[in-house]
């Protein structure tokens, strides 16, 4: 990704790969209420609840990412897309983001959040995608 895509998704989730959580005063974005980070599932707790309910799943990995492992039944929006993606979608459906390890799941959980999820309707998967492949109903 470039590095303003990266600098962007920093900002919109409040979560910076070389500094941690951002203080407010780095971001360039209108103030927005701080959001405690969604729910983190295993592969294993995260297949049983998206074939259990009509939970949204998410693959924020990249398309050539997805090439080499996909995973049945997920919608695919890279992170560069998904800020756009998700002003489209409604706020009272669940939502669960995986990515090849958890870390930009975590990141879209906090962006959801911030365009006004309920913490307790986005959930990220902590791990690889490479362990969901297959199994979603």
């Amino acid at each position: 990704p470039l590095y303003g895509e990266l600098v962007e998704l920093d900002v919109a989730s409040g979560i910076s790969a070389r500094r941690g959580p951002m203080e407010p005063s780095q971001s360039n974005e209108e103030e927005l209420p701080h959001s405690e980070p969604g729910l983190m599932l295993s592969p294993g707790e995260a297949i049983a609840r998206v074939n259990a309910s009509g939970v949204q799943f998410i693959d924020v990995r990249e398309d050539w990412e997805r090439q080499s492992v996909s995973i049945p039944g997920a919608i695919a929006v890279p992170m560069p897309s998904l800020w756009h993606w998700l002003k489209s979608q409604d706020r009272r459906e669940p939502l669960m983001f995986v990515c090849a390890s958890g870390y930009r799941a975590r990141q879209a959980t906090a962006i959801a959040q911030r365009l006004g999820w309920a913490n307790s309707d986005v959930t990220a998967v902590d791990g690889a995608a490479t362990e969901m492949t297959g199994v979603l109903q």
